[in-house]
């Protein structure tokens, strides 16, 4: 019996080590999948207006209405020091960004990724995807500006400029607790799948991450 005891005690012990140096975290994503747009190559790209609102890709001189919009809204956490660090790591990993603008402030923002797949984010990393589609990022419209059409915009305006660097496809992962996000992105896609990363924080080691559910077949058209 004391035996029996003993290696309950270990298990127990075993148990609760285990828990102080390893977290694992799920998260599930729908990934969303556009490969049947059709883009003219002599598409307006340099600015297009639609229902008073003007939409390009970011330059110089937007760039700190862009910053203000981020940190008025958020985007990327509070305070102006947590979104101008995510704001210049964007750009550092070479990530470019449509802006929807009225008048002088920006009103919405689309990040997107061209560069090949070993550059996009770990997350992103889905091995059935293929190696000429483009990675649409993290996106957001002012709440007194939803409903008006600006999202879906976005979502294509960032494909022109898929198209024109020769990406035949898009992709986007959107979490499935974002449910006005995933709705849009049912009506402009061809093809979706539910998915599941899971991350393991070993410490003293780092983060360790891979996907579940691989399989070819569960994808579901639309």
């Amino acid at each position: 019996a004391s035996d029996v005891y003993k290696r309950q005690g270990l298990n127990k012990f075993m148990f609760r080590f285990i828990r102080r140096i390893i977290k694992v975290n799920l998260d599930a994503y729908f990934l969303f999948e556009d490969s049947k747009f059709n883009i003219e190559d002599n598409e307006i790209l340099s600015e297009i207006n639609v229902d008073g609102v003007a939409y390009c890709l970011l330059n110089d001189d937007w760039i700190p209405s862009l910053l203000t919009f981020l940190v008025d809204n958020q985007c990327f956490g509070k305070g102006a020091a947590v979104n101008n660090r995510k704001y210049n790591e964007m750009i550092s990993r070479g990530y470019k960004c449509v802006i929807a603008k009225s008048e002088e402030s920006v009103v919405g923002m689309g990040w997107f990724c061209v560069l090949p797949k070993e550059k996009w984010p770990d997350f992103a990393k889905f091995p059935d995807i293929s190696d000429h589609a483009a990675l649409l990022l993290t996106d957001f419209v002012s709440p007194q500006y939803r409903g008006k059409g600006i999202h879906k915009r976005l979502t294509y305006i960032r494909k022109i400029f898929a198209s024109k660097y020769k990406r035949d496809r898009v992709v986007s992962f959107v979490g499935v607790k974002n449910v006005e996000s995933a709705r849009n992105y049912i009506n402009n896609s061809t093809r979706y799948r539910l998915i599941y990363n899971v991350i393991l924080e070993i410490s003293r080691v780092g983060k360790v991450s891979f996907f579940v559910n691989k399989k070819r077949e569960n994808w579901n058209e639309l």
